[in-house]
């Protein structure tokens, strides 16, 4: 009984000091909220009164606000003139490097003109020591006069100095076309290249652009592919048109994958000199099918070659060709190939 009885004693008192405790609590609360009414009031008052100036009442912290402001718009005009300029500059290089580029190119043709006459003639008169000379001049030519190409490309592309005449292409006869021109470079390397479908396809393309495209392509499988063979197919769904490319090459590395499209990349592809070139076919490549409405992608893997895929669009119609406003809005009537 005496323990129960001092337990009620204690409850009790913890009761009472509870209670005491939470009345203290409420009373501060109380305290605070009123202090909080008398700030809102007087602030109330305040705005409430006639001679109340906002401007005044914040002068430093509007000031504040007026100079951040200010100062961002300064840094915007600064960085609008540095993009102004950098774009004036991009493209005077680009205007500049086309017409160094095309002022090499003239002579260099008159050069490549005069090796195939000087073949042609050592050939006649079986000379076999001068045609392998004079062959040897032309092939080097022909190199030089392709990266030049390449150069003047990009650039014109990156100046938008350029349009296309999308008419209704024979693809067959396009990709064909194509295979004859490497026929013999791929002969010489032991390489055989296989086109698996000869059904007429009709493309909606610039035809002379989208020649060289897959010229290129073909090109590099054959730089990049020591034997075996490369393979084209083209495939109709849907509307679309796709080509593939493939090749039995060294293949790509997939971490640099990503900058498989940049220009001046050859370098940092983990290509060693073997395989010479500008690193501009590619990017080329894609940005002149992107501007055509088309695209390029490429899949590979290192040892085990590399398959470029080219998205077109089909087209019906062999007479149709786009509207003015259908084309690029560039500059000039043709890109320089």
């Amino acid at each position: 009984m005496d323990i129960v009885f001092y337990i009620s004693i204690a409850l009790f008192i913890i009761a009472i000091l509870g209670f005491l405790f939470i009345s203290k609590k409420k009373k501060n609360f109380h305290i605070i909220i009123t202090e909080q009414e008398k700030v809102i009031d007087k602030n109330i008052e305040e705005i409430n009164s006639p001679n109340y100036n906002p401007e005044l009442r914040y002068k430093s912290e509007l000031q504040s606000i007026k100079n951040d402001i200010e100062q961002t718009k300064n840094n915007i005009d600064k960085l609008n003139i540095a993009i102004t300029k950098e774009e004036e500059a991009n493209y005077m290089k680009n205007v500049f490097l086309t017409n160094v580029s095309n002022e090499i190119r003239n002579p260099l043709n008159g050069i490549l003109g005069f090796a195939n006459l000087l073949k042609t003639e050592m050939a006649h008169l079986n000379r076999d020591d001068l045609y392998d000379f004079s062959d040897s001049i032309s092939q080097s030519g022909e190199s030089l006069l392709k990266i030049l190409n390449d150069i003047i490309d990009i650039s014109s592309i990156e100046a938008q100095n350029i349009s296309f005449e999308m008419l209704a292409c024979n693809l067959t006869e396009i990709i064909n076309e194509s295979i004859d021109n490497f026929k013999k470079l791929a002969r010489d390397k032991g390489l055989e290249i296989i086109y698996d479908n000869n059904v007429d396809i009709s493309v909606l393309s610039d035809k002379e652009t989208l020649l060289r495209i897959i010229n290129s392509v073909i090109d590099n499988s054959i730089r990049f592919t020591d034997k075996g063979y490369i393979r084209i197919s083209t495939k109709s769904e849907d509307g679309n048109i796709t080509i593939k490319i493939k090749d039995t090459g060294v293949g790509i590395d997939s971490s640099y994958m990503s900058m498989i499209f940049e220009p001046y990349r050859l370098d940092n592809l983990g290509y060693s000199n073997k395989y010479q070139g500008a690193g501009l076919s590619l990017p080329l490549a894609k940005k002149a099918l992107n501007l055509m409405n088309n695209d390029i992608n490429i899949e590979s893997q290192k040892g085990l070659g590399t398959t470029v895929i080219i998205k077109l669009k089909e087209t019906e119609n062999k007479d149709e060709t786009t509207t003015k406003q259908d084309k690029p809005q560039l500059k000039t009537d043709k890109l320089p190939w």
